[in-house]
């Protein structure tokens, strides 16, 4: 069971994949699972180790006193299975991250003497012009500490929203996933299993006033979810909607107003596996990944249908909700990309049929994916992960974006905007030490290459 839901769990580190000891006292992030039916052509330089604790947690005794500078944590009433999960309502009182230069532009998370932590990969993002890093974390020294996920606002420098739950060792596991944030909302599942039987709350609203939030906007019970070890593996707030990339099962599931639906899946319009989906109001988009793979969409009141598609080839994109970019190319089964890859661009429009596709590079010569924002397409790695290019969307012209020679960058950008790039990743510090950390990186200072 515990290696069947690892790639679920925020701060679990589990056997889903290569691990490297760096900073005791953090488990280290879980986006392990995320975007698995994304081929090895792509993103496969993206490093998938993680952390892992300075030693066994100790016997579960339910109280989780003692926290550094206690929050005011207050348990979220009637949780089934034993579980006790509490919200902080006074949780800027956790931490405040202190911000250390890399460089003329560059800064980084620095490392605290009381907690143990990382920077999720999956969890923040941009809402309303502000940018939130999801900040999962352990009290250091201390055998078996709670795991506690935090959502902090970078513009205010300050936790606005923090869950703390038993150690995920425990017989009965209560675990939340990663932070969707969108149109000023936040979006969660609780997740909630023992050896025989689940349940899974859904908490939305707005980010400022969930530190308040005791009940859930729905709660999918152990009848209703559809076999046991299907996990909302990845969530996307707005305003209105709530949505869940649900896996292994291939499903989108949509929750408004308390109500859900299932969208995709092997009966629909559209029964390629989902990935990488995207939120914009009430309208989702996803990948659908099939032999060939095409951009697919639903709505809460609407089934899943095609939104885009190039017959023989395959389309992977992401989108801000002001550009929408794809990687086209044709594709063989076994043999990979046949001819060229390119880069294309349009404008996002609700309705595909407005769409005005344009090519941005005829040769799109990366194995990597990207992340759009501002204008640009960021590419997500780098064969030595030590830069990140940007391609501007409307020139196609290219710049660099390079590492500090102690900093490791891992995984995909959380945000980029205009001006800065959020990057998960380790600093090497002197004497040895390497910690995990997170990167703000300013655009002013990249290298054009053209």
């Amino acid at each position: 069971m515990f290696l069947r839901w690892c790639w679920l769990l925020v701060g679990l580190a589990c056997a889903c994949g290569g691990r490297e000891t760096t900073d005791a006292g953090a488990d280290g992030g879980s986006d392990g699972g995320s975007d698995a039916g994304l081929d090895a052509t792509f993103d496969a330089g993206v490093d998938s180790s993680r952390m892992v604790d300075a030693g066994p947690d100790a016997p579960e005794s339910g109280a989780m006193d003692g926290a550094v500078d206690d929050p005011a944590w207050v348990a979220l009433p009637g949780l089934p299975l034993g579980c006790v999960v509490e919200r902080a309502t006074e949780p800027e009182r956790l931490f405040t991250p202190e911000w250390v230069s890399c460089g003329e532009h560059c800064s980084y998370l620095a490392r605290d003497p009381a907690w143990g932590w990382i920077v999720d990969s999956t969890g923040g993002g941009v809402s309303e012009g502000r940018r939130y890093m999801q900040v999962s974390l352990s009290e250091r020294g201390r055998t078996g500490a709670p795991r506690i996920v935090s959502l902090v606002d970078v513009e205010q420098n300050r936790v606005v929203a923090a869950w703390r739950g038993p150690s995920l060792r425990a017989e009965v596991t209560c675990a939340i996933s990663n932070l969707g944030v969108g149109e000023g909302h936040v979006a969660f599942a609780l997740q909630m299993f023992d050896a025989t039987r689940e349940e899974a709350w859904v908490f939305h609203g707005p980010i400022e006033t969930m530190k308040d939030v005791e009940e859930p906007v729905r709660k999918i019970r152990d009848e209703e979810l559809p076999g046991y070890g299907n996990a909302l593996q990845r969530v996307y707030a707005s305003s209105t909607t709530a949505a869940f990339e649900v896996q292994p099962l291939g499903e989108v599931w949509i929750v408004e107003g308390g109500e859900l639906r299932r969208r995709a899946g092997v009966r629909s319009a559209v029964p390629g596996n989902p990935q990488s989906l995207a939120l914009f109001g009430r309208h989702v988009l996803w990948n659908e990944w099939r032999t060939d793979v095409r951009i697919a969409q639903a709505t809460f009141d609407e089934e899943a249908s095609v939104y885009f598609e190039v017959e023989g080839a395959r389309v992977v994109f992401k989108s801000d909700g002001r550009d929408l970019a794809w990687v086209q190319g044709a594709w063989i089964e076994g043999e990979g990309f046949v001819g060229p890859v390119e880069l294309w661009t349009a404008r996002y429009e609700r309705d595909s049929g407005l769409l005005e596709p344009r090519r941005v590079m005829e040769n799109y010569p990366y194995s990597f994916l990207g992340v759009v924002g501002g204008g640009d397409w960021v590419i997500s790695s780098s064969p030595d992960n030590e830069h990140r290019e940007l391609i501007n969307l409307e020139t196609g012209s290219r710049r660099r974006v390079f590492a500090h020679p102690q900093a490791i960058w891992l995984r995909p950008p959380v945000w980029v905007t205009g001006d800065e790039i959020g990057q998960v990743g380790r600093w090497r510090a002197e004497g040895g030490v390497i910690f995990d950390t997170f990167f703000r990186l300013s655009t002013e200072g990249a290298t054009p290459i053209d």
